[in-house]
């Protein structure tokens, strides 16, 4: 769906048009309604199909560019955080609240994998989330970082592939719906997130390589 069109619903009063609820969308997918694995997110109460295409791809392709950076990511985090009591996915859904429920490129989700069989992430559980974006960078910079602000996600990263950064959003204040301070970290820097009471960095070369 393209990034306007999402602005466009996300304006419609809620008089107008009802949010579909987490349990909902799970209903649906059990029941057959929507196919599993379909490139489809919970935002806002409304079914939104994933953009992971590079710059002037298909809305239905993921682009080789973001593929191969999100595979970088995950590898990079998981050696980071190797030894610690907690673990990386990647385009997996988290579960913000009860209209929420997104599947960012990463996460570092606090626990073991087994800890998580009978539902999905929640806010408290994840100090980090990482969206890849080329033509979704609108998207990811507006409603998805608002919406990441809001649960109290301590730190969003956002790799932006067009200009070759990674914007870091950190200090949440979700009634202002947004995070307090961002920093944008180019190629020669590192950047940063604090979980389980260590801080890890990662180089930005060794990500947007």
């Amino acid at each position: 769906m393209p990034d306007s069109l999402l602005e466009e619903f996300s304006t419609i009063k809620s008089a107008t048009l009802e949010p579909l609820t987490v349990q909902q969308y799970h209903a649906m997918i059990k029941q057959g309604i929507l196919e599993e694995g379909v490139p489809i997110e919970l935002i806002d109460g409304l079914l939104i199909r994933k953009d992971r295409r590079d710059q002037g791809g298909d809305i239905m392709t993921v682009g080789p560019r973001h593929a191969n950076i999100v595979k970088r990511i995950h590898r990079l985090l998981a050696d980071s955080v190797a030894g610690y009591r907690c673990h990386v996915q990647s385009q997996q859904p988290v579960t913000l609240n009860g209209i929420q429920e997104p599947e960012p490129d990463a996460a570092i989700v606090l626990g073991h994998e087994d800890d998580y069989d009978d539902h999905h992430p929640g806010p408290g559980a994840i100090p980090l989330v990482i969206e890849v974006a080329d033509s979704s960078l609108e998207t990811d910079r507006g409603r998805k970082q608002q919406n990441y602000a809001v649960a109290g996600i301590p730190h969003y990263w956002l790799v932006n592939l067009r200009d070759n950064t990674i914007e870091h959003y950190v200090n949440p204040q979700p009634h202002f719906e947004k995070y307090e301070y961002h920093t944008t970290h180019r190629a020669g820097e590192t950047v940063s997130f604090e979980a389980l009471g260590q801080t890890f960095e990662l180089s930005v070369d060794d990500i947007l390589k």
